[in-house]
């Protein structure tokens, strides 16, 4: 039988979101660390964390333009600059975190996209989708 010995000490419950949250990540960006999550509500939420302290302040809510399309998973890029966000319906976002603004949106799959990751040094990014394919952009 295994034992924990030290878990782990809660900083923050973050209840911004009226739905499911779905994805969650967080770097080290210009303005601090930054938090972000996307949500069954249509919405990619950004937290900004104090240096000085445990606490965490909401900078700004990105909506999908589509209403209808729910976002399944998000990624924050290495340095906090931009936000990709993918749709169940095959859509991909880029915003801007510090212009707060969208970047582009694509149709990349027939599928419903189930996966996302960013490779900021080289601006690019992969997804993955159960129309069993992945697409680099």
């Amino acid at each position: 039988q295994r034992r924990v010995r030290d878990p782990p000490r809660r900083i923050a419950v973050l209840s911004e979101k009226t739905a499911a949250v779905t994805c969650v990540d967080w770097q080290r960006g210009p303005c601090g660390d930054i938090l972000i999550c996307s949500s069954d509500d249509r919405t990619v939420h950004c937290w900004i964390k104090s240096d000085d302290s445990d606490s965490f302040q909401l900078y700004h809510t990105f909506s999908s333009l589509h209403r209808h399309l729910m976002i399944s998973y998000c990624a924050l890029e290495k340095g906090g600059t931009r936000i990709a966000a993918v749709t169940m319906a095959g859509h991909l976002y880029l915003w801007d975190l510090l212009r707060k603004s969208e970047v582009k949106v694509v149709k990349g799959h027939i599928g419903s996209v189930e996966g996302i990751c960013l490779l900021s040094e080289r601006k690019l990014l992969a997804t993955c989708s159960s129309d069993c394919t992945i697409n680099v952009y």
